[in-house]
Formats: structure tokens, C-alpha cells, sequence
């Protein structure tokens, strides 16, 4: 006769009624196949109605996460950034906090590091990084001069 499986051998994760799994589990696990995050060698506890442990787990939705905290779907597009994307629909595909255009229903990826600005909505003078009056214009915050607008050239050598 074969022998009994001890109580560390069972799953003990509680169900829905409150009683333990009691599911057999692997040498090298504390969950059965039913309770334990399927991600390679992970080994940690899948949430309650979810497919995956928190460290798999987008905390937007409950899909596997594309790595880091969220998910293809909820993850900004920017290289190597784990930003959740900005919320809003649009086509939003970055994060508010450093890679979407300040210009809330604008999807487009912001020019340059120190403004805040998409191409479109940036201010055309190179080093300026104010908002544009019009797309693709120069801002109003900051009057340039004329030879930042290109309208005047400078003199070149002697």
C-alpha cells in the first residue's frame, strides 16, 4: 500500500469556499498545477481569478505583463520604459509622466527630452521648447529673434 501524502505535499491554498485546495503538488512547489503561476520556473502563488502571480500580473487588467508592471496593451512604447501608457483612448501609446506630448488627447511621442511638446505641438525654433500658437508654429510665450525664425542670416566669417 502506498502511503499517504503529508500536508506539505497538498495544496493549501483556500478556495472560494474556504476550505484548502488540497490538490497534489510538485517536489519543488507549495501550490498545485491549479494554484501556481505557469511562467517558467516561478513558483509563486497565481492571485484569485487570475491566470498569473503578482509579479506576472498587469496592474491595469489581468493579463501577463510584457516585462516589468503592465501589460503590451497598458505598457508605454518608449525603449525601455515600464510606464503605464496615458489613459484616454486616442491612440495613446506613452506615459504622461515623461514620453507623451503634454497636449492631453495628442498620441504622439514628445521631440526632445527637455520639452514637454510632441513636433507638432513643440514651438519650430530648435531650441525652444514652448507650446507652438498653431501646429507646427513658433509659441507666443517666447517672442524670437529674427534670426532664431530663419528670416535673417548670419554673417558668416570675415
Amino acid at each position: 500500500m502506498g502511503q499517504a501524502l503529508s500536508t506539505h505535499q497538498k495544496c493549501g491554498t483556500r478556495t472560494r469556499t474556504g476550505r484548502k485546495c488540497g490538490n497534489p503538488v510538485d517536489k519543488h512547489s507549495d501550490y498545485c498545477e491549479s494554484h501556481e503561476c505557469p511562467i517558467g520556473k516561478c513558483k509563486e502563488k497565481s492571485e484569485d481569478g487570475r491566470s498569473f502571480c503578482l509579479h506576472h500580473t498587469c496592474l491595469k487588467c489581468r493579463n501577463l505583463t510584457d516585462p516589468g508592471l503592465y501589460c503590451y496593451t497598458h505598457k508605454c512604447k518608449s525603449d525601455g520604459c515600464s510606464s503605464p501608457r496615458r489613459s484616454g483612448g486616442n491612440g495613446q501609446r506613452f506615459c504622461e509622466r515623461r514620453h507623451a506630448c503634454t497636449i492631453t488627447v495628442c498620441p504622439r511621442k514628445r521631440v526632445v527630452q527637455w520639452s514637454t511638446y510632441c513636433r507638432m505641438h513643440k514651438c519650430s525654433v530648435q531650441s525652444c521648447g514652448a507650446e507652438a500658437r498653431a501646429e507646427g508654429g513658433i509659441c507666443a510665450a517666447n517672442p524670437h529673434a529674427p534670426h532664431d525664425l530663419g528670416l535673417v542670416e548670419l554673417p558668416t566669417g570675415t
